[in-house]
């Protein structure tokens, strides 16, 4: 269900930037099985819908906005 998987992505987030893996191991140990493109994609797609933010580094690396 990828909703629900999209607001648990959502609750991992913080201010403080943390790596698509960290995401994806939190997400892991919530009994989340998901790869970590799968990770990232839903990352982006709810970046263009909520105020999440990626600091554009190779591995990315994601925070809820400032803002």
């Amino acid at each position: 269900m990828a909703t629900l998987t999209q607001w648990k992505i959502l609750k991992t987030l913080t201010k403080k930037v943390q790596g698509t893996q960290e995401i994806l191991d939190k997400l892991s140990m919530a009994g989340v099985d998901l790869t970590l493109r799968s990770v990232q994609r839903n990352l982006n797609t709810l970046s263009e819908y909520f105020p999440i933010t990626s600091d554009h580094q190779n591995p990315a690396g994601w925070s809820l906005a400032e803002d």
